[in-house]
């Protein structure tokens, strides 16, 4: 009986905890780049439609020439699961790529499209203010919380921990937490993996003449040179355990001795700490932790910030685009798949991702859509088929493969999921490399099963 009252009440505290999160429509995607980043909240029990005459997003917010005047509908049912259904329309709504027949409960980073305009599903508040920064650029709320918390922790002199994926922005974090703390000292990073036991001590201490063989002079360390400032320890879960002990010594203190000297120097360093591991394990001080995690800051990975996603590609696009008429316009279909793709390296990924993409679209016409490399680049990587949603999301059961469809067939699924090999890939069973070779042996051509569709 217990256990059934237990279960009981946790359902029922699941249930109230869903009715309490706020949900928003985050504009990823509009040929318009004024509405781009626009959100509004999706008020319970206020079912509102999408569509041309709806004013959510400001005059002309969903204006396309594709977009039915009522589209779809929209809303919270009184247990606060966010719905949509298709109203009709003309062209379909879309959700990750399928085609809208029943109404359909969303998910965090569910992907609606009407006609070339692509929309978000956040479990946040629509309205926040707005931080801003000149480095770690995006307009999310999940974005806005870090800067949030490093604008409170920046003049402080507590030592901060960095938490987050390889590739999440760490040290610009650092930098950024530098900057704001008024301290008139440098900013010094070093890598706790980078380099031998030995050097590394002397990179963060320093040492005096005739240390040890080679030591021709005396060497000031960055814990001393970054006094005033602030020393940025990078992965520091890589910390050997010696080096561990010395840093807490140096924290405990405040002071450095150089190796070979015979007395300490007292300095004034701020320490930001990084890493991608979890330092709560039996491998790491734990008397260490406590001194560095004073302040603990999570950097989000990008999957779970996808709104910024069109921002992070417009200023990559800036950097690596010949030419000065600024960013090139992109595609709705090139900004889904992106939207789709799982990130697993995160922010320094995407960058890498769309200097390809610079490179490989310098001349073209029109907005971008993917070249057929990267489109293979893609294809390789397994996370490509695995949805951006939130990661506590169980995964799906493998579909099981079905019998080839003929050529027909092949045009009317393919019609069905909007041109997204994907998404029928995933139905079908089969990989994306196979149902390659199948439209291409029915003679498909995917340019023009979706040229019905352009926006």
């Amino acid at each position: 009986m217990s256990t059934t009252i237990g279960d009981s009440t946790l359902e029922h505290s699941s249930q109230e905890q869903r009715r309490r999160t706020p949900w928003s429509l985050v504009v990823v995607h509009h040929t318009d780049k004024q509405f781009r980043g626009k959100r509004v909240a999706v008020a319970p029990d206020e079912p509102v439609y999408l569509g041309r005459e709806s004013r959510l997003f400001g005059e002309g917010g969903l204006n396309d020439p594709r977009v039915s005047r009522k589209h779809a509908r929209i809303g919270l049912d009184r247990n606060g699961v966010l719905r949509i259904e298709d109203h009709d329309s003309r062209n379909g709504t879309y959700v990750n790529g399928r085609k809208l027949t029943t109404p359909k409960t969303l998910n965090a980073n569910d992907v609606v499209r009407l006609g070339s305009i692509l929309l978000l599903a956040q479990p946040c508040p629509a309205a926040f203010e707005s931080h801003g920064h000149p480095v770690l650029i995006g307009d999310s709320f999940a974005l806005h919380q870090v800067l949030e918390q490093i604008e409170k922790v920046a003049a402080r002199p507590t030592t901060v921990l960095l938490l987050g994926e390889t590739g999440t922005g760490k040290e610009l974090a650092a930098r950024a937490i530098h900057d704001l703390s008024g301290r008139e000292g440098p900013f010094c990073p070093v890598n706790c993996g980078g380099m031998p036991d030995n050097l590394l001590s002397s990179e963060l201490f320093g040492h005096v003449r005739g240390a040890f063989s080679g030591a021709d002079r005396d060497r000031v360390g960055l814990c001393e040179t970054a006094s005033d400032g602030t020393l940025f320890l990078d992965e520091i879960g890589d910390a050997s355990p010696t080096l561990q002990v010395g840093l807490l010594r140096f924290l405990q203190e405040g002071e450095v001795r150089r190796i070979g000297a015979n007395k300490a120097t007292k300095v004034n360093t701020r320490v930001v700490a990084a890493t991608h591991r979890n330092l709560q394990g039996d491998e790491f001080r734990q008397d260490l932790y406590a001194r560095i995690a004073r302040a603990v800051i999570h950097l989000p990975p990008l999957r779970e910030r996808l709104d910024d996603l069109p921002l992070l590609v417009d200023h990559f696009l800036g950097v690596y685009s010949e030419g000065s008429d600024g960013p090139p316009a992109l595609h709705w279909r090139l900004v889904h798949q992106l939207l789709r793709y799982h990130w697993p390296r995160n922010v320094r990924e995407l960058q890498m991702f769309v200097e390809r993409l610079a490179m490989e679209t310098t001349g073209q016409d029109g907005p971008l859509e993917m070249p057929a490399v990267l489109e293979r680049l893609l294809e390789a990587e397994p996370e490509l088929a695995a949805p951006a949603a939130a990661p506590a999301a169980p995964a799906a059961a493998p579909a099981k493969r079905r019998p080839r469809p003929d050529a027909d067939e092949l045009r009317r699924l393919l019609a069905d999921v909007d041109g997204n090999v994907t998404a029928l890939a995933t139905e079908l069973g089969v990989g994306r490399n196979t149902l390659y070779r199948w439209l291409k042996a029915a003679s498909i051509d995917l340019d023009d099963v979706r040229g019905s569709d352009d926006g």
